[in-house]
Parts: structure tokens; C-alpha cells; sequence
């Protein structure tokens, strides 16, 4: 048996830092904004190259992380992991004729791209794995999860959507 002993969320409500889920924020056009915390737990340097679903991912992730410190690895489950890059990288391969290409937004478009910076921000060099597949990342991840604690009951690791 396992617990999650930390939640975290960053969403179009008010749920990261201090939660009001009394305040209901409406769609506008049919269409809800993320509310983004300030990040201060990411180096700005850093932070500038994240697309969008890794800053998020990491904003949230370092949250749980700085209150439950993990020692033993990182269990990640994505259904989409960085689409939003890999759609901008594919447009620059089209634009540029497969030209001179910045692999930056190729780099960020991979979906372990949240677990490798949580690992290299952690500085955890422990078991480090994204599952990767929409409806059922969740779930192997969370198998994922129980099967090592099996194995191993002392130790810690850090699992989560995104």
C-alpha cells in the first residue's frame, strides 16, 4: 500500500499557493486561462527556454517537491507532453525548408522533458521515467509507482500528471 502524502495544481481556478475554490472563474469566449504563479523556484535562465506545459509542469511539481522532499526518483505520466512545441517546431521545419532549425522548441517538445528538468532541478539521480500515452499515462504511472515501492518500501518517489 502507498500514500500521497502532497497534492498540488496549477489551473484556470484558483488552486496553486493559497486555494479559494469558492471563487469560480468563468470561460471567456468558451475558453478558460491558466492562472500562472510567478515561479520563483525556477532559475529565471531557466525558466525563459520552458515552453508552457513544462513550466507548468515544473512549477507544480517543485511545489510538492519542496514540501515532501523525493530522494529515490520520478514517475511521470503525460497524455500529450509538450504538443504546443512540437507544433512551433514543426511549423519552423516547413518555414525553414528544414534549414537552420533552433532545436530548442524539439528539445522542450519531448515528453520527459518536465521529469528531466524536475530530476536536473532536484538534483535527483535516482529512477527517473515519463509514461507517455493519453488516457492510460496516468494509471502506468501510478502502477509504475506501487511496483517500485513493492520492491523497495523505504523508499520515496515523486509521481505525477501532467
Amino acid at each position: 500500500m502507498f500514500y500521497i502524502h502532497q497534492i498540488s495544481c496549477i489551473s484556470p481556478q484558483q488552486t496553486f499557493y493559497s486555494p479559494n475554490i469558492t471563487e469560480l472563474h468563468l470561460p471567456v469566449n468558451n475558453k478558460l486561462s491558466v492562472i500562472e504563479p510567478g515561479y520563483d523556484d525556477i532559475p529565471k535562465n531557466s525558466l525563459r527556454r520552458m515552453g508552457k506545459s513544462v513550466r507548468i509542469g515544473m512549477g507544480v511539481a517543485l511545489a510538492v517537491i519542496k514540501q515532501a522532499p523525493v530522494f529515490n526518483g520520478i514517475i511521470i505520466g503525460t497524455g500529450n507532453g509538450g504538443m504546443e512545441d512540437s507544433i512551433i517546431f514543426l511549423k519552423q521545419v516547413v518555414e525553414y525548408n528544414e534549414g537552420l532549425l533552433t532545436p530548442a522548441h524539439f528539445v522542450q517538445s519531448t515528453s520527459n522533458a518536465v521529469a528531466s528538468q524536475l530530476s536536473l532541478a532536484s538534483v535527483n539521480r535516482g529512477y527517473n521515467i515519463t509514461h507517455v500515452h493519453r488516457g492510460l499515462a496516468f494509471e502506468m504511472a501510478a502502477i509504475d509507482a506501487a511496483m517500485r515501492l513493492l520492491e523497495n518500501p523505504e523508499h520515496c518517489f515523486f509521481a505525477g500528471w501532467c
